[in-house]
């Protein structure tokens, strides 16, 4: 069975961890579960990378990149 490609940015990623929006939140980790799961091939950009790499808030940043850590992904160099 082929796998759908989710490209993933930076406020989709961001989401995760977005209390004021909690249908949103909730709807991103209940994704994050499938994406966790293999059952689609994830791609990111140096961009998304980038800017979640300098969030300044160090808590979030962290979480953030712990979510990360959690699935596999493909990422590319993004030129214009």
């Amino acid at each position: 069975m082929k796998k759908y490609k989710i490209y993933l940015e930076t406020s989709a990623v961001s989401n995760l961890i977005r209390p004021k929006r909690p249908i949103v939140q909730q709807d991103m980790r209940d994704l994050w579960e499938f994406i966790k799961k293999d059952e689609y091939d994830i791609v990111v950009s140096s961009v998304t990378l980038e800017e979640l790499n300098n969030n300044k808030n160090v808590i979030r940043r962290e979480q953030l990149i712990d979510y990360l850590d959690l699935i596999e992904f493909e990422s590319f160099i993004y030129t214009k």
